[in-house]
């Protein structure tokens, strides 16, 4: 054996040195992986938080609770509406994080894995980052579509100053409007491909994670049912109805 290469199991660490002093992976902080899941549920809140059925929800059953023998004015109460959404938003990601744990700890019993919640949980957070990719693409689709040829003339004038440094300044500025059709199916489109991205990332994962492919395919069924779980969310919260008004009108006194 050579001396370069030490044995198989033998700590690495330099005399004297700590665990603490290895290089630390991207998934070695529990934040990032908040932050993959504030990706997937800030984008997901965002779509639905003006859809007809959130909204009902507000003004039928949260908003009598709220106000119930208040004598406080219509103006005042129906901030609550705002406070309402805010903290749904704030909240959103450690539900998906719940979700996510459960899955997680379906995964590690059906591989029959020894490694702890947490460390898998780190582990597969990358699987995660292609849906939440294509979770923010297809949010804000629309808007890509029809103002990003904005972006080839705004490039020579970027601070309205009259320029023309790209000689782009002067190209028509009319938006693209598309056909709500192809809009539709690009998103679903769009939340396919990731969400096959994420099933592959994951299972790559699991051949590294639990040696054995065996182990690894066993441990994807509860992970395959999370990217079902995700696509189909994805999928109900663009079919939704837009709420014509998000605020509802001061009830007669």
């Amino acid at each position: 054996m050579s001396a370069a290469e030490p044995p198989q199991g033998a700590n690495s660490a330099p005399a004297g040195g700590s665990a603490a002093a290895k290089p630390q992976a991207w998934g070695d902080h529990i934040s990032l992986l908040l932050f993959v899941l504030f990706m997937l549920s800030s984008t997901a809140f965002d779509g639905l938080h003006e859809t007809l059925p959130w909204v009902t929800v507000f003004w039928k059953n949260i908003f009598p609770v709220l106000t119930a023998g208040s004598s406080q004015p219509y103006t005042v109460t129906v901030n609550y509406y705002y406070y309402w959404q805010w903290a749904m938003l704030l909240v959103s990601p450690f539900v998906y994080l719940v979700v996510y744990l459960a899955f997680i700890v379906l995964s590690k019993w059906a591989a029959g894995s020894a490694k702890s919640v947490h460390a898998l949980a780190l582990a597969f957070a990358l699987a995660l980052v292609p849906i939440a990719f294509v979770y923010n693409v297809t949010h804000y689709f629309t808007l890509l579509a029809s103002q990003g040829v904005q972006i080839v003339r705004i490039a020579s004038d970027p601070f309205g100053f009259q320029w023309n440094l790209f000689g782009t300044a002067t190209l028509p500025s009319d938006p693209i409007i598309l056909d709500a059709g192809t809009v539709w199916h690009a998103q679903v489109t769009l939340i396919l491909i990731g969400h096959i991205l994420g099933v592959y990332v994951s299972h790559v994962e699991a051949l590294r994670v639990f040696r054995g492919t065996r182990r690894a395919i066993v441990s994807q069924l509860p992970m395959l049912m999370l990217m079902i779980l995700f696509t189909t969310a994805g999928l109900w919260i663009l079919s939704l109805p837009i709420a014509g008004g998000q605020v509802l009108q001061a009830p007669p006194s």
